[in-house]
Parts: C-alpha cells; sequence; structure tokens
C-alpha cells in the first residue's frame, strides 16, 4: 500500500511569531549590516535555521531575499524534516542532524536562526551546541536566538519536550555560550505562556501587540537576543 504524507495544522499564531521574528532579524541587519543590503548581498548569504521544526522561518527568510541554494534547516526529528521539505522551495537543504554534531563546513554560514532551541538543552548542551555553531559561522556573521525568559509560565507538556527557561536578568544564557559568542543586542519579543492569556481583550491581534511591543508599552517574556562570533 502507498503511504501517502498528510501535513498537520500549522497553528496561525506560530506562524505570526515566526514572521515577527524575520521582521526584527530584517531590520536589524538593515541597521548594522547595510553592505548586505545595499551591495544586493542577502542573495548570496547562506542561512541556517538550526532546530528548523517544519520550516516556517526559514521560507519567510526565502521570501526575504535568501536563496534557495543558500539555506539550509536542521533538525533532530525526521518528520518535521520530511514536512519542511514537502513544503519548501526546490533547493533548500535540509538535514536531519543535532546542533551538537554539524555536517558543515567552518565558517560556512553567514545567518544563523536557533529559534527556541537552548530551551530544550541543558547547560552542557547548550555550551556544545554554541561550539559547533561558532564552528560553522564565520567572523562577520550573525547568531539570531529567541528564548523565554524567568517569568514566561510555560504550559506543562504543549509538545512533548521539556523546556527550560533562561534568566536574563542575570545573562545566564549570554554567560553559558560567551565563550563563542558575545551578545550585540536583546529585543523584545514576544508574550507567551499565561502573559499572553492575560492580555487585556482589546489587544486580541497579533498587530496590535506587535505595535505595543515595539514601542516598549508591553513587555515580552520571549526575547530575541542577537550574537556576534567571538
Amino acid at each position: 500500500m502507498e503511504e501517502k504524507f498528510v501535513f498537520d495544522f500549522i497553528n496561525p499564531v506560530l506562524v505570526a511569531r515566526n514572521a515577527r521574528l524575520v521582521k526584527l532579524v530584517i531590520t536589524y541587519i538593515y541597521g548594522l549590516k547595510k553592505e548586505w543590503v545595499y551591495a544586493g548581498a542577502m542573495s548570496k548569504l547562506k542561512f541556517l535555521d538550526a532546530g528548523c521544526r517544519r520550516g516556517i522561518s526559514l521560507r519567510l527568510m526565502l521570501e526575504a531575499g535568501i536563496r534557495p541554494s543558500n539555506a539550509f534547516g536542521i533538525d533532530i526529528d525526521p518528520d518535521a524534516i520530511s514536512q519542511a521539505r514537502a513544503m519548501s522551495a526546490v533547493g533548500v537543504d535540509y538535514r536531519v542532524e543535532s546542533m551538537a554534531h554539524l555536517s558543515f563546513d567552518d565558517s560556512f554560514f553567514d545567518i544563523i536562526f536557533a529559534n527556541e532551541v537552548f530551551m530544550y538543552m541543558n547547560n552542557e548542551e547548550v555550551v556544545e551546541a554554541s561550539r559547533e555553531l561558532r564552528r560553522v559561522i564565520n567572523t562577520s556573521g550573525l547568531l539570531f536566538s529567541v528564548n523565554g525568559d524567568t517569568d514566561l509560565i510555560l504550559p506543562e507538556g504543549s509538545d512533548g519536550r521539556v523546556k527550560r527557561n533562561f534568566n536574563f536578568q542575570t545573562n545566564e544564557l549570554q554567560e553559558l555560550i560567551s565563550a563563542e559568542f558575545k551578545e550585540l543586542c536583546r529585543l523584545n519579543f514576544y508574550p507567551g505562556g499565561e502573559q499572553l492569556k492575560k492580555l487585556p481583550q482589546h489587544i486580541s491581534s497579533m498587530g496590535e501587540i506587535e505595535y505595543k511591543m515595539d514601542r516598549n508599552q508591553l513587555k515580552g517574556n520571549y526575547l530575541l537576543s542577537v550574537f556576534k562570533p567571538n
């Protein structure tokens, strides 16, 4: 019997959050890496989505100018990679592998995403993964990583995996990866968990949430950190 592939439903809130991530990244690149933009280099940049799941962020980065042949995604879940391949443009390279053991050459990437990936690792695994990410990113590259702050109350068993938060007041994550990366800035990203449920009812759309967060009228307990390699 021929096996048929069936897509899971993709939560629109998840898509909106990934779209916000890409928007913040592109805005940051325009401000910091003007040579990438004005020289038309976006299409030449090599991009890795580490822990890509079904490739939502990666596909949005393609829309922002990354070429499919320069786009790579890894995840330890083979089912997620199968779905990412089925939904993405021809030429995108998806691989089933761990951040601790990457199959790419040294200094291969210009931009790396690690979106809510460190949240699934203990301290030793975070340090090990940061070493591999440092190995495969070039010296002028950027690492973008979304993680939950300590006041993010995570729903139990939301995706069958155990998440952890980081104390951004004490720079917990930044200290763990400090041997490999230096934090350039920290951006207000998104309210999650119980905080999202407690928002006033009139703040009902992603647009309103973004508007208030970008003007510091609403503090998120997910933060986007931008790192450069040491």
